[in-house]
């Protein structure tokens, strides 16, 4: 066998393994897809249902949410915030507003904090962009609270309860006969009976705030009272959002009055 033709035979295998090697690499770069941190949460997020959240609040204190309608409505807002914020390694959160976990149908599980920002297993999303929709999601957590029972339940814990009647200020009043009112109202949903009542009484009869912290107003809730009904808002909803009761408060607010 010739030189030249050992040299043919060598030239031959070498671009052979060469080609090979590129096919199989090729072929394995093909197999790699790269995911970015939002598209690695919103799979994860996406992969199950979500079946209850735990929720904390440190004026409000805990709950659980079990219904379709408001996990998937809070779920929802969670993803628009990861798919549209920037996410940064956890820091610190101040001024922590919710905290809790999403659980999901096959066992996973997401942690979360509240505050300015939404922090989600460790990674924190935050821009100009998502402020609106982390109000919102807020909001619409502080929503799940306003209930006769948990508004009830504040009143009794709170620092100390204040009362206008005829623009003169009442120092004091009977926080457990007004919890008891209170946990014996109802919620109006109905927007034709709130239209009715607010037609037929204009003006409210007296005013009741409840300072369950200091006075700042995350720590406040706010009542109006009129003869067979009452609202109540709590100044620590950037919303403003208020709730609309049936019940009639009368008696408390004459009769339940301490000096």
């Amino acid at each position: 066998m010739s030189k030249f033709f050992k040299k043919f035979v060598f030239l031959v295998i070498t671009v052979m393994i060469s080609l090979i090697i590129l096919v199989t690499q090729s072929s394995l770069y093909n197999q790699v897809h790269v995911i970015d941190d939002k598209e690695l949460v919103m799979t994860k997020a996406t992969e199950s249902i979500p079946v209850k959240i735990t929720l904390e609040n440190s004026i409000w204190g805990g709950i659980e949410v079990e219904d379709e309608f408001h996990l998937q409505n809070i779920v929802s807002l969670f993803d628009q915030i990861i798919e549209n914020g920037k996410a940064t390694k956890s820091l610190h959160a101040k001024k922590i507003q919710f905290k809790g976990n999403i659980f999901y149908s096959n066992g996973s599980k997401r942690r979360f904090i509240i505050s300015d920002t939404l922090t989600v297993d460790e990674r924190v999303y935050n821009s100009e962009q998502i402020k609106p929709i982390i109000s919102a999601l807020k909001s619409n957590l502080l929503e799940l609270y306003y209930t006769p029972t948990k508004i009830g339940s504040l009143v009794e814990k709170s620092i100390y309860v204040t009362t206008i009647l005829d623009n003169k200020k009442v120092k004091k009043i009977n926080k457990k006969a007004l919890s008891h009112y209170i946990k014996s109202s109802s919620v109006i949903s109905d927007y034709q009976e709130i239209v009715n009542f607010l037609s037929n009484e204009k003006r409210a009869l007296a005013f009741i705030n409840i300072y369950l912290k200091d006075h700042k107003r995350e720590g406040i809730i706010s009542i109006a009272v009129y003869s067979k009904f009452f609202i109540v808002q709590y100044l620590g909803d950037d919303k403003g959002n208020v709730v609309y009761m049936k019940g009639s408060l009368k008696d408390v607010m004459w009769g339940g009055i301490k000096s």
